[in-house]
């Protein structure tokens, strides 16, 4: 037996049975890895690689925590529903979590419902509110965290304009609190810095779309806002195995063929997202960038892929007569020539 956690185990070389011979606390130890040789009398030695998944258990007591929520809302106007998960801290992902708000005005406006999550009703001209939030894991002792609760807003003007700061790479919750940080509290001479949405999706990459709202209330244009991000902020050393792109726009990969235009436009879903980086919470509508392909004439199809008239120009060679089809087209080849073209004699 080998492996990188093989001194945690003792394996019985006649029945197989792999035995623990020390505790293993899934905090520091989420995951065992062995190696095991297995053999019988009539075959040669086989290698395996086990990975053994720890699970948890709820023996950590939670502790208070300082949370920073941020609500993007269109117009001042949040329509209910879940605004964040205000549970304690705690190092255990299992645990029966009950929370309540402490007495107080806001009381009236929030509820704290099933695993700690707060909510509220339709609210229309937001304001901000600080919340004394008491909660405990269902074994230990409560503890008093405080939720500072910022509800900001913007207009049809930041959506069309938005910038867009792509990261790529399997991004660490400290890293996405500290980009955050980075750009929406950063002061800028043009105007207040917005972090507007964040979606994440499963390939490792993360999309911030950024506002810069002037002291007129108007949002920059979108080339000026990337300006801003490139000439003022430094994305170099937030984590070394990540890529930060500002400005990122879909049509830079070439989505549309046979020389289709590529044309972007960035709209809102009617969800909200949730997205928690340690202490700091962002709930926001869901940002997306469409993309639009005008295609050339004879070209249709979403990203311009398919050939309407594929006759013209006459692609088969030799002298043959072209047949066109949907999308397609078939070429009448001469008895000594064959092939898509009639290109082989």
């Amino acid at each position: 037996m080998g492996g990188k956690h093989q001194n945690f185990f003792k394996v019985d070389r006649n029945t197989g049975a792999i035995r623990s011979q020390v505790s293993v606390d899934r905090e520091k130890t989420p995951e065992l890895e062995l190696e095991v040789e297995i053999a019988d009398a009539g075959s040669k030695a086989a290698k395996y690689t086990v990975i053994i998944d720890v699970l948890d258990e709820n023996d950590n007591p939670s502790e208070p925590r300082q949370l920073t929520v941020l609500v993007q809302t269109l117009n001042g106007d949040f329509a209910g529903g879940a605004i964040a998960p205000v549970r304690p801290r705690d190092p255990d992902i299992t645990g029966d979590y009950n929370c309540n708000i402490k007495a107080g005005g806001a009381t009236k406006l929030f509820q704290v419902k099933q695993d700690c999550i707060l909510h509220t009703g339709r609210l229309v001209n937001v304001n901000n509110y600080n919340l004394t939030v008491i909660g405990n894991d269902g074994i230990h002792d409560s503890v008093t965290s405080q939720v500072y609760l910022t509800f900001d807003r913007f207009d049809a003007g930041a959506v069309k304009e938005a910038a867009v700061v792509r990261v790529q790479g399997s991004l660490q919750p400290a890293t996405l609190a500290n980009l955050f940080r980075i750009i929406h509290f950063h002061r800028s001479a043009v105007g207040a810095v917005q972090v507007l949405s964040i979606v994440r999706d499963e390939d490792n990459v993360t999309d911030l779309y950024v506002g810069i709202r002037a002291a007129n209330k108007q949002y920059l244009a979108r080339s000026q806002v990337e300006s801003v991000l490139r000439s003022e902020l430094s994305f170099a050393n937030v984590q070394p195995d990540i890529q930060v792109i500002v400005g990122y726009d879909p049509c830079q990969s070439d989505p549309c063929q046979n020389n289709g235009r590529c044309m972007t436009n960035t709209a809102l879903e009617s969800e909200n997202v949730i997205v928690e980086a340690e202490d700091i919470i962002l709930n926001s509508p869901k940002f997306v960038q469409n993309v639009k392909c005008s295609c050339q004439n004879n070209f249709e199809g979403e990203k311009c892929q398919l050939n309407a008239n594929s006759c013209q120009p006459n692609p088969c060679e030799g002298g043959a007569k072209c047949l066109q089809l949907v999308y397609d087209f078939k070429c009448l080849c001469p008895s000594y020539r064959t092939g898509k073209r009639c290109e082989r004699e």
